[in-house]
C-alpha cells in the first residue's frame, strides 16, 4: 500500500516517540494505521465531535497534512476555539494557500514546492562539499616529485 502523506508524517512521529492521534476520513488508512500501533479516529476533523474524540483541547500541536486548504482553513478555526494555545502547522500548496491557512489561525505552513526546492540546493551544497573533498583526498601532496613526472 502506498502511504499517505498524513500517514507517512504520523509514522515518523510513532518513531520518534511523539504521542499522536490520527483522523482519517479513509478507512483503509485508518486501519493500517492502527495495525502499526497509530491510534486513528475515523472521520472527518470537520464532523462534530472528532476533534473532541481526539483530545484537541488538551494537545499541544495540530498537523493537518490534508492537501485541501479550504477544507483545512474551518479545522483550524474550531481546532483554535477549543483550544488556543495549540501550536498548528499546514500543509500547502501555494503561497496564496499559505496566506489562507495564516488568516484561518495557522501558526506556520509548509508548502512542498519550497521544501523540495530547500532539500534539492541542501542537496547541491552537500555533493559540492564532498567532490571537494574527494579532490583533496586524491591530490599528491605538496613537494613529492615521484607524482609528477616533469620534476622527476
Amino acid at each position: 500500500m502506498t502511504l499517505s502523506f498524513g500517514s507517512r508524517v504520523g509514522r515518523a512521529l510513532q518513531q520518534h516517540g511523539t504521542p499522536l492521534v490520527l483522523i482519517d476520513s479513509n478507512r483503509d488508512r485508518c486501519i493500517d494505521a492502527r495495525s502499526t500501533g497509530i491510534p486513528c479516529i475515523f472521520g472527518n476533523a470537520l464532523s462534530e465531535g472528532v476533534l473532541k474524540d481526539a483530545n484537541i483541547g488538551t494537545a499541544q500541536a495540530m498537523l493537518l497534512a490534508i492537501s485541501q486548504a479550504l477544507e483545512a482553513g474551518p479545522i483550524i478555526r474550531l481546532a483554535r476555539e477549543a483550544n488556543p494555545g495549540i501550536a498548528i502547522l499546514a500543509r500547502a500548496h501555494s503561497d496564496e494557500e499559505v496566506a489562507y491557512l495564516h488568516k484561518a489561525g495557522a501558526d506556520a505552513t509548509i508548502m512542498g514546492e519550497s521544501e523540495v526546492a530547500r532539500s534539492m540546493c541542501d542537496s547541491v551544497e552537500s555533493l559540492l562539499r564532498l567532490a571537494q573533498r574527494l579532490e583533496a583526498a586524491n591530490r599528491p601532496p605538496a613537494g613529492d616529485n615521484a607524482a609528477d613526472p616533469q620534476k622527476a
